[in-house]
């Protein structure tokens, strides 16, 4: 093409067909939740986490009224780690602001598949 993109593949994409059209979707998904997450802005502190977990990356975004927890796996394997090890308060139920979904512990660790992440925010 004269402009340089096959214009074919972005409407499969914007179609959400395979996986660019996955990718896309979860990249609106990132900066929509990024939008609305005032603990992001660029003059919130960040605290980078010592998770002790070579595949897993960690920081807390520290707001005036609530901390965000971001936990990357950079492994292909699912990688578990203990609630306290992020700081998380024990009882009080932790959004994902990246799924919209509740934090579920598996045998009482936050589990994330291989290359996963989470945005998480206490209720």
């Amino acid at each position: 093409p004269a402009d340089g993109l096959d214009w074919t593949i972005v409407g499969a994409a914007e179609a959400g067909q395979g996986p660019r059209g996955q990718i896309l979707a979860g990249v609106r998904r990132i900066i929509a939740a990024r939008k609305t997450t005032p603990q992001l802005a660029s003059d919130v502190p960040t605290r980078i986490l010592d998770l002790r977990n070579p595949a897993l990356f960690g920081v807390a975004r520290l707001g005036d009224d609530r901390t965000v927890t971001c936990l990357f796996n950079f492994s292909n394997q699912p990688q578990g780690i203990t609630p306290w090890s992020l700081a998380l308060t024990p009882g009080r139920p932790y959004r994902d602001l990246l799924s919209g979904e509740y934090l579920r512990l598996e045998a009482g660790q936050v589990v994330l598949p291989g290359y996963g992440a989470v945005w998480l925010r206490g209720e």
